[in-house]
């Protein structure tokens, strides 16, 4: 497979998994918890970050990265050709309500860009908006069986 089509798999599993539902903190969906505070956000994904605290914008952070390098790994590409590589997330400025497990909640539409740049010169990326409810431990449930990105 040419490295540019396997470079824009990449990009679409990555984004795929990183804002499935599996991808938690605390139990729950991890962009619940930082929806409130998120205006834009860019994450590295080739270089996890050494949080000396441990948040739900850390764990945001280290989840993108560690999904980035197991999809390049899966794809059979060398991380060696990728330059450069990062993920934005943006909200909308206005609320909205959506239904979230047969409830209405608000929140936000969440954009989720992600770059590529390889060593040829040439650069991928792949988006996604999703709707983001804030946290509400009482409407949600946890998800036992998903990987736990906190220190609790």
């Amino acid at each position: 497979m040419p490295r540019g089509r396997a470079m824009q798999g990449v990009l679409n599993n990555f984004l795929s998994t990183y804002t499935s539902r599996y991808s938690t903190f605390d139990g729950y969906w991890l962009f619940g918890f930082i929806v409130n505070d998120l205006e834009r956000v860019e994450f590295d994904l080739l270089s996890p970050p050494t949080p000396d605290k441990y948040d739900a914008l850390e764990a945001a952070s280290l989840l993108a990265s560690n999904k980035f390098i197991e999809q390049i790994c899966k794809s059979g590409l060398s991380i060696s050709c990728v330059v450069n590589a990062f993920v934005v997330l943006s909200k909308s400025a206005a609320m909205s309500s959506s239904l979230v497990e047969n409830s209405y909640r608000s929140g936000f539409d969440v954009t989720f860009e992600a770059r590529a740049y390889m060593e040829h010169g040439k650069y991928y990326e792949c988006s996604d908006t999703i709707f983001v409810a804030p946290h509400d431990p009482k409407l949600e449930r946890r998800n036992a069986k998903s990987p736990n990105y906190s220190t609790s």
